[in-house]
């Protein structure tokens, strides 16, 4: 048994079906972090010593991947639900 094409694929979801694709790679990114939680994300410049501090998730936080799965459920259940009206 061999894997459907692109085609058979395409083919087989009907002309009203709906699908999209989106990069979301920089998705940590949107989701901002709270002004008295932002200390806890910020580094020190290793030569000067200036302490910076990031508004947004940052890559490798534990809670972001939840949250961003969260948040693209939702979208999608959004979409799905306009979609059904």
């Amino acid at each position: 048994m061999s894997l459907p094409t692109i085609l058979h694929l395409l083919q087989s979801m009907g002309k009203d079906y709906f699908m999209f694709k989106s990069d979301l790679k920089d998705m940590f990114y949107n989701f901002p972090v709270r002004q008295a939680d932002r200390t806890f994300e910020g580094f020190s410049h290793p030569v000067t010593g200036q302490y910076f501090v990031v508004p947004f998730y940052a890559m490798g936080i534990s809670c972001a991947p939840p949250h961003c799965q969260e948040f693209a459920e939702t979208v999608q259940d959004i979409i799905k639900d306009e979609e059904e009206r």
